[in-house]
């Protein structure tokens, strides 16, 4: 089920990258933009809800709200703060509870993007958030490969029979 729900949100957030860069192709907050960018945090919020992650879900959620709020009310340069706050607060949360290193790097990269849209709130270029999401979604598909791979006996797997077939010192 992870391997599933990790595939699919890596795939939403493609899509939604390539659609905010047509919507948001300068530092207005066009109405198409802004209902991208309010529903970026709701692709977590599925996933976690779906993984009972109950505190991460909750957190999305409350970040969709408050970013449809900056977003619809056409600030930009509040709109990176508040997906800033979230990515911050997401990601360090991905990353004291991630197991596997893609998404653990996926945590630590939110955390530091975040810090760099609140950074930019004073010069804010929208389309930034594309490449964050872009990125987090390769991290997911990384994820997702190492997860069936080691589900499929991979390296992992191999290295454990080995060891277990060595005779005791």
């Amino acid at each position: 089920m992870q391997e599933r729900t990790f595939s699919l949100r890596a795939i939403a957030a493609l899509i939604w990258a390539a659609a905010l860069v047509i919507a948001a192709p300068s530092s207005d907050v066009p109405a198409s933009a802004a209902l991208l960018i309010s529903a970026y945090p709701l692709i977590d919020a599925v996933s976690s809800f779906i993984a009972a992650r109950w505190v991460n879900g909750a957190i999305s959620t409350l970040a969709a709200a408050a970013l449809a709020v900056a977003t619809f009310g056409g600030d930009a340069g509040a709109t990176l703060i508040v997906f800033g706050a979230w990515a911050v607060i997401s990601g360090a949360i991905q990353f004291r509870g991630a197991r596997g290193w893609p998404m653990r790097v996926s945590g630590g990269l939110s955390v530091l993007a975040g810090l760099s849209f609140v950074a930019a709130h004073d010069e804010p270029r929208l389309s930034m958030l594309a490449g964050y999401a872009a990125v987090g979604a390769v991290l997911y598909f990384v994820a997702t490969y190492r997860s069936r791979h080691a589900h499929a006996g991979g390296d992992r797997g191999r290295r454990a029979r080995r060891a277990d077939a060595r005779p005791a010192a």
